[in-house]
C-alpha cells in the first residue's frame, strides 16, 4: 500500500496574506479543506511543528478580528483534526553532524534558515520507497520559489539531493493526489447492478445508466474521496456525479494487483430510483463536505 507522508507548514507572516476579513475566510477555509483531504487519503500520514503550529496560532490571536469568523473557529477545528487522529509532532531538532540547505534554482542562492519539520522530512526520506511520497501542505502562500523545493543534507564530504513537492492550495493538492496516487480500476466487467442485465442481483442499488454509465464512473473513481476513519467500509470510496445528480459509491473488491473497485448509485433500488438517504448517511461529513468545496471552486 502507498503511504503519502503530508508535512502540515503553517503560515507564519500573515500579513501578507490575510488582508480583509472575507480574505481571511477563503485562506482559513481551502487550509482546512486540504488538511482535511490529505488525512482522508488511504495510506496517508500527517505531520506537523508544534512550534511552527505555535507560532501560526499566535499570530491568529494578534488578529483577532481574524480568530473566530463567524461561528468559524479555525483554531478549535485544527485541534479537534489533531487530536482525533494520528497527526504526529515531528522531531525538531537538527541532524547532527549534517547541515539542511534548501537551494534556490530561480535565484542561485542557498536557504540556512529553513522550517524545522525539513529535519524530520530529511530524517524519513531514506526510508521512504516507491511507491511512498513525500510531499509539505505549505498553504496559504509560497515560502520557496520553486517546485519542487530542492533540499541538500551535508554529512562531511557526503552531499544528498532531496527533492519535494509543496502545494499552497486545495486544488493544488487534490490534482496532485489524482495524478500520483496508486492507480484505482475499475471493474468494467461486474454487473450485478447493472439493471436488465442476467447477473443483476435483485434488491441492489443500480448504477444508474446501466453499461453506457461506466465510462463515467471510471472517470469518477480518480477523484473519488474515502475516509480511513471511518468505523467501517474503510477502503470504499464516494464522489458525486453531476450527471446523475446523485453520489456514487464504489467498493473495494479486496487487496488485489489490479487495485479494482466496483460501484453504484445510492438510489433506491424501485421504478422512482429515488436517492437512497440512510445510503447517503453512511457517507461521512467531511467527505460530503470537500465535495461541495469542490462543486463550489469549480
Amino acid at each position: 500500500m502507498q503511504t503519502i507522508h503530508a508535512y502540515i507548514h503553517f503560515p507564519e507572516n500573515l500579513d501578507d496574506d490575510i488582508q480583509s476579513r472575507e480574505r481571511g475566510l477563503e485562506l482559513l477555509k481551502d487550509f482546512q479543506m486540504a488538511i482535511d483531504l490529505a488525512d482522508c487519503e488511504k495510506g496517508s500520514k500527517l505531520y506537523y511543528s508544534k512550534t511552527n503550529k505555535d507560532n501560526f496560532f499566535g499570530n491568529i490571536q494578534v488578529l483577532e478580528e481574524f480568530m473566530t469568523i463567524g461561528s468559524y473557529d479555525f483554531e478549535t477545528v485544527v485541534n479537534t483534526l489533531f487530536n482525533e487522529g494520528e497527526v504526529n509532532a515531528v522531531n525538531e531538532s537538527i541532524i547532527e553532524g549534517c547541515e539542511v540547505r534548501s537551494y534556490q534554482a530561480n535565484g542561485g542562492y542557498f536557504v540556512d534558515n529553513l522550517p524545522l519539520i525539513f529535519y524530520d522530512i530529511v530524517r524519513k526520506h531514506a526510508y521512504t520507497v516507491e511507491p511512498d511520497r513525500q510531499i509539505i501542505l505549505n498553504l496559504f502562500s509560497a515560502f520557496f520559489s520553486q517546485n519542487p523545493i530542492l533540499l541538500l543534507k551535508h554529512c562531511g564530504a557526503s552531499v544528498t539531493p532531496i527533492q519535494i513537492e509543496h502545494f499552497t492550495s486545495f486544488t493544488e493538492l487534490d490534482t496532485w493526489l489524482e495524478n500520483n496516487r496508486v492507480q484505482r480500476n475499475f471493474n468494467n466487467t461486474d454487473a450485478r447492478h447493472i439493471q436488465g442485465s442476467p447477473d443483476y442481483i435483485h434488491g441492489k442499488s443500480p448504477l444508474l445508466g446501466g453499461i453506457a454509465a461506466r465510462p463515467k464512473a471510471s472517470e469518477l473513481l480518480k477523484n473519488a474521496l474515502g475516509d480511513k476513519r471511518r468505523n467501517d467500509n474503510v477502503n470504499d470510496l464516494v464522489n458525486f456525479d453531476d450527471e446523475k445528480d446523485e453520489y456514487i459509491w464504489y467498493e473495494y473488491e479486496g487487496d488485489n494487483p489490479q487495485n479494482q473497485y466496483h460501484a453504484y448509485h445510492l438510489v433506491l433500488h424501485n421504478n422512482n430510483q429515488n436517492r437512497d438517504i440512510l445510503a447517503v448517511g453512511r457517507i461521512t461529513s467531511r467527505v460530503i463536505a470537500i465535495i461541495e468545496y469542490r462543486k463550489r471552486l469549480n
